[in-house]
C-alpha cells in the first residue's frame, strides 16, 4: 500500500512533485519511514545530501531546482544507511485506488503447484488514456485455507487532470508467496472480495 506504515528500517517516497517555475523551478518530496529509522537522506550526484525532517513515521522534504536525487536512504542515529529506496525519474503521485484484477482468460489456469498467475488488471482513475504500467504498487496477499486474496493499489497519475479514455485491461503477473493448492483466487479490491477467474461485470 503506498503510504502504509513501514516496519523496521524500510524507507518508502510516496510523492515526489516537480514545480517549474522560474528560474530554477522546485521539488517536493514526502514518504514513509520505519521505526528503526532516525531519519531520511536524499543523495544527489554531486555528493550534495539533504537531511529530510520527519515526524511520526513519515519523512518529507523540498529542495530549490528540479535536479533529480540519486538515493534516498534511512540512516540510524550515527547516519549509517539502515535501508533505502530507489530513485527514478519523473513524478509521483501520492493518491492510490484500489486496481481490478481477474485471471488472463488467454492462458492456463493456474495448477495446484503454481506460484506465478498470469492476469489482467484496470485502473480505476482516469488517466489520459496511458496504461497503469510503473503505477501498481507491490500486491497485499491475504493466505487462507480456502482462499488467497489478493489486492492491489494503483497511483494516480502525475500531472494535470487527466481525460477519462478507455483503456484495455493491462497483462500482469502475480508471484504468490507460495503454491495456490486448491484454493480460490479472490480479488480484493471489493468487499466482500470478488470471484477472481471471472472479469468483474459490466
Amino acid at each position: 500500500i503506498a503510504v502504509a506504515p513501514l516496519d523496521g528500517a524500510a524507507l518508502s517516497v510516496a510523492s515526489l512533485t516537480h514545480d517549474f517555475a522560474p528560474p530554477n523551478g522546485w521539488t517536493i518530496a514526502f514518504g514513509r519511514m520505519g521505526p528503526l529509522a532516525a531519519s531520511a537522506n536524499i543523495g544527489f550526484d554531486d555528493g550534495s545530501v539533504i537531511l529530510a525532517s520527519d515526524d511520526n513515521g513519515w519523512w518529507a522534504t523540498w529542495w530549490l531546482s528540479q535536479v533529480r536525487a540519486a538515493s534516498y536512504s534511512a540512516v540510524d542515529s550515527k547516519d549509517l544507511v539502515v535501508g533505502s529506496a530507489k530513485a527514478f525519474d519523473g513524478d509521483r503521485e501520492a493518491r492510490v485506488g484500489p486496481g481490478t484484477w481477474w485471471l488472463d482468460p488467454a492462458a492456463p489456469p493456474p495448477a495446484a503447484t503454481a506460484t506465478k498467475v498470469r492476469a489482467l488488471i484496470e485502473s480505476p482513475m482516469c488517466a489520459s488514456g496511458r496504461s497503469p504500467e510503473g503505477r501498481i504498487e507491490p500486491p497485499v496477499f491475504d493466505l487462507a485455507d480456502t482462499a488467497v486474496t489478493i489486492s492491489f493499489e494503483i497511483r494516480w497519475p502525475s500531472g494535470a487532470a487527466q481525460d477519462c479514455q478507455g483503456i484495455a485491461p493491462f497483462p500482469i503477473t502475480i508471484d504468490l508467496p507460495e503454491p495456490l493448492g486448491d484454493r480460490l483466487l479472490l480479488d480484493g479490491s471489493e468487499t466482500p472480495p470478488r470471484d477472481a477467474t471471472k472479469p468483474p461485470p459490466g
